[in-house]
């Protein structure tokens, strides 16, 4: 196995509404063991993990971040995949970033 990593995922919200119910998901191959979800739930399935949080609303001009350990259990090239939602419609996709 290898050595803990840390993943961490910034949201931040540039427009000028009140991004409401947003929900985080991150989503990775079942080869990587997750030691701490920072408070987000874990669901397995046969070969994918997905981590999820329920933000809330994130204000404008504001950001958020959260972060998972994992620890790979083979030496191979891992793909992550992060889906952010909200229920407010988007009006300038050139305002809002993210990173991980």
């Amino acid at each position: 196995m290898g050595e803990n990593s840390q993943v961490q995922i910034s949201r931040e919200n540039n427009g000028t509404e009140i991004a409401e119910n947003i929900v985080l998901q991150i989503s990775f191959p079942d080869r990587l063991n997750v030691t701490d979800t920072d408070g987000g739930t874990q669901s397995d399935s046969t070969d994918t993990t997905t981590i999820s949080w329920n933000i809330g609303d994130l204000e404008s001009d504001s950001e958020d971040s959260r972060s998972i350990t994992i620890q790979p259990t083979q030496a191979q090239r891992t793909n992550i995949q992060v889906q952010i939602s909200s229920d407010t419609p988007e009006t300038s996709l050139s305002d809002n970033s993210g990173s991980i």
